[in-house]
């Protein structure tokens, strides 16, 4: 399979519930795949959860890429910028971008071609702080729009805007540092979100789109007995999923979204029932 394989106007989101692999062998298999820095990384994480989360969250970019290029998993080489956003350094280019987020095991990846990608996840606690986080780092206009969201969708309004802001800064490798002030996010019913910036040059308005979903771990609980919590409903633990895609407006893009089947390691995949487009 080549990187020709992913149209260039689609953003294929890989995710994987990280807390449902419990076999060891697979997390063995995954282990070998990493570089001597992982393996340092992982190594210097305390507890077995994080380790097999970390183990997932690395075996996942690099078999995700291979599947597009043909390229064996552990030959990746990667690169950081001075933010932290991550890039491939070889053992060839391909005309890929990646991001990758995770939240309370669940991870997801963003994969587009030739364009910049970020992605940002968040379980949706119900934290009474929310508001004034908001308050404090949102546009007058976003905490004007919390204002006026009836109390019992707040939480989740805040969680839609706090993704958008991360996966835009995400995509355009910069950090939080840059100031999350300085822009912002009109969520509209019938509409894509859509960004907005205040008083500065600080990017094109037309040229990004951004989109808004749901996962939650339903699907994953469904199949296997798992470990429950008091976060855990019914449908499992929820979390709400922002993309960025630096793509004009007026050229229309697809999200494809691509569940991995734990049990059947990271090349098996699992239609995607409980995903909610928004």
């Amino acid at each position: 399979m080549t990187a020709s394989s992913l149209p260039e106007r689609r953003v294929d989101l890989w995710h994987v519930w990280a807390d449902a692999v419990a076999d060891d062998g697979l997390l063995r298999q995954y282990r070998m795949l990493l570089d001597a820095e992982e393996l340092a990384q992982e190594g210097r994480l305390r507890m077995p959860r994080d380790r097999r989360r970390f183990l997932v969250r690395r075996a996942l970019a690099r078999s995700v890429l291979s599947h597009y290029t043909g390229v064996g998993p552990k030959a990746w080489r990667f690169t950081c910028n001075c933010h932290g956003k991550p890039a491939i350094a070889g053992p060839i280019r391909p005309p890929l971008h990646f991001n990758l987020s995770h939240s309370s095991g669940m991870i997801v990846m963003a994969v587009a071609r030739d364009r910049p990608v970020g992605v940002d996840i968040e379980e949706m606690r119900r934290v009474v702080s929310n508001f004034q986080v908001a308050r404090r780092y949102f546009a007058r206009e976003e905490i004007e729009f919390l204002e006026r969201v009836p109390e019992a969708d707040r939480s989740e309004a805040f969680y839609q805007l706090w993704t958008l802001k991360e996966s835009f800064l995400k995509a355009r490798g910069v950090g939080l540092s840059s100031g999350l002030r300085h822009f912002g996010f009109r969520i509209r019913a019938d509409k894509p979100p859509a960004v907005f910036f205040r008083g500065c040059d600080f990017d094109d308005d037309e040229a990004w789109q951004f989109r808004l979903l749901r996962l939650s771990t339903g699907a994953w609980r469904a199949t296997k007995a798992l470990p429950s919590g008091p976060r855990a409903s019914a449908e499992g633990i929820r979390f709400q999923v922002a993309l960025a895609v630096r793509q004009p407006a007026a050229m229309p893009w697809t999200l494809r979204l691509r569940a991995i089947d734990p049990a059947a390691g990271l090349g098996g995949e699992l239609p995607s029932p409980d995903a909610l487009g928004r």
